[in-house]
């Protein structure tokens, strides 16, 4: 009978530690915060840990490339290389084009300036890949317009931008000119692809945001961190608008 009683009791008591050890570590108290590696002013890696392994943004722009891969097809535009056009649209797609701002890029098929491409017809493509590049553009609206024009009907414009992002301090660096919001984005959206069927979602919360902005890799970390989405820390943008 004692037995029992003591089971009785103790077992809530347990439950209660668990409960209270676990909301301890959730919000630790003051002066109790443990940095650890963190503890730093200088990032672990200043190239968003590519020399690491995959940088943590780049979970979220394949997850969204690939929830929207059917509509990667017919002539397909990626800006800088045609990477995800071929991981992505696969034999689906029957023109892969690249666009770059010179001539540098050996891999292009349309050399130009995104917020002005007369060489480029009207409703060219089925589909625009705009992954991680609006936030060099200065002229971010008319770059687009451009995408609205050279769209055919019920083309797709396949668009991620960074939210909470380190600089970039290599080819592009100098033209980095904004950070978005979700509701940045849908605004954006309803000025430049009025009439289109658009669909904005936010990516991110606090644990990848610091990741990403200490270039710490995706390899590196627990995937199921990855998950949760946190409205207050958009750490990145995707947009899917089909032109009508």
């Amino acid at each position: 009978m004692m037995v029992k009683f003591r089971e009785t009791f103790i077992t809530p008591l347990k439950q209660a530690f668990v409960q209270y050890r676990e909301k301890r570590k959730l919000h630790p108290r003051l002066g109790k915060v443990d940095f650890g590696d963190l503890k730093r002013a200088e990032p672990i890696s200043r190239n968003f840990g590519f020399e690491r392994g995959k940088p943590v943004d780049r979970f979220y722009i394949e997850r969204f490339l690939d929830e929207n891969s059917h509509l990667i097809k017919g002539r397909v535009l990626e800006i800088g290389d045609n990477a995800y056009t071929l991981q992505f649209g696969k034999e689906n797609v029957s023109q892969s084009d690249v666009l770059h701002y010179n001539n540098s890029n050996g891999k292009a098929t349309i050399t130009g300036d995104l917020t002005n491409l007369p060489q480029v017809e009207d409703g060219s493509f089925d589909c625009i890949i705009l992954t991680q590049t609006l936030q060099f553009i200065y002229e971010k609206e008319s770059a687009l317009k451009t995408c609205r024009r050279i769209l055919k009907p019920n083309g797709a414009l396949l668009m991620t931008v960074p939210g909470i992002s380190p600089l970039d301090d290599f080819e592009f660096g100098h033209n980095y000119f904004w950070n978005f919001t979700k509701q940045g984005v849908e605004e954006l959206m309803k000025t430049v692809f009025p009439y289109a069927d658009t669909k904005v979602d936010h990516h991110g919360n606090m644990f990848t945001a610091i990741s990403f902005l200490n270039g710490i890799s995706l390899n590196e970390i627990d995937p199921s961190l990855l998950e949760k989405s946190d409205k207050h820390i958009q750490m990145l943008i995707s947009c899917r608008s089909i032109k009508k």
